[in-house]
């Protein structure tokens, strides 16, 4: 099976390509807007259609995972990358000869502000994004349902959570607090600070992540949701604790600050995932 990987320079897509290719043994074809120094990487802005068709029509894949996604904080240039790229897919895959399956990155930043009582937060729960990027995310999710209702396209949203994982970017908790310990490992810092701990999350794996995307793919219903994260919810707290023990320190490195917690009216205190709908997908050896 080929399969392309759009957003492939992301920190996630710079983890799962090799995953694909190692763990399914698949021929990925992996792309990016840029491609820097890796020679691995092709050429392909989602943004411009006719790269998009050049692209498809020279790999002619069976699966696509579209990955790229943006975080300006611009309406119209999220929108762009983040849901009108996947209308330009779905499009393109209703002229081609072949027949490919679409895998659509969604994200929990689209469920927006959630009460503590909704959670295990289900699919079917609705959208009230309170971010651009959770708003362009949700745009993503409807035309992905659209295109399978109205056009019977084979498209499928993997609606991801919080990732634990190396290289996530400073405007992440996990990749902020990696920044920072490194610093102190380094010796270029002392301390660090930290706003509010009391926030709980559903972190997943990289590997759980990858595994629940693999099964989505394989035997997720055209035009249903699925969530990709581990089901346990966890406090900011203790994920720090992890991550300062993991790195051999203790608490002895962070120092709390209001200044560094996050705007009023844009946090939520707790959400985490109802992942069975996504578990009835997976082998069972891979959900232990």
């Amino acid at each position: 099976m080929t399969v392309l990987v759009t957003g492939a320079a992301s920190p996630l897509g710079r983890l799962f390509v090799p995953w694909l290719r190692t763990r399914r043994g698949e021929d990925v074809v992996a792309t990016a807007r840029r491609t820097g120094t890796n020679p691995e990487l092709n050429i392909c802005d989602v943004c411009v259609r006719e790269q998009l068709a050049s692209t498809l029509d020279a790999v002619r894949p069976s699966l696509i995972f579209h990955l790229a996604a943006r975080y300006s904080g611009n309406l119209d240039s999220d929108l762009s990358v983040n849901a009108w790229s996947a209308r330009t897919l779905l499009e393109l895959l209703g002229e081609q000869e072949f027949s490919a399956r679409l895998v659509l990155l969604g994200s929990a930043a689209e469920y927006g502000l959630v009460n503590p009582a909704e959670n295990p937060v289900p699919e079917s729960r609705r959208l009230a994004p309170m971010s651009i990027y959770g708003l362009t995310k949700a745009f993503q999710t409807q035309v992905g349902s659209y295109f399978a209702s109205v056009h019977g396209r084979d498209v499928v949203v993997a609606r991801l959570f919080n990732l634990y994982a190396p290289g996530l970017p400073d405007r992440l908790f996990v990749g902020r607090v990696q920044r920072m310990i490194d610093a102190i490992k380094q010796g270029t810092r002392d301390r660090f600070m930290v706003g509010n701990l009391e926030s709980v999350r559903d972190y997943v794996s990289a590997e759980q992540a990858f595994e629940q995307l693999s099964a989505i793919a394989d035997r997720g219903l055209a035009g249903e949701i699925y969530h990709v994260a581990s089901g346990v919810p966890t406090s900011m707290r203790d994920l720090l604790d992890r991550m300062l023990r993991e790195a051999g320190l203790d608490w002895g490195a962070v120092e709390s600050s209001a200044s560094h917690a996050p705007r009023a009216g844009c946090d939520v205190p707790v959400i985490y995932a109802d992942v069975r709908k996504t578990i009835a997908l997976q082998p069972e050896d891979t959900t232990r």
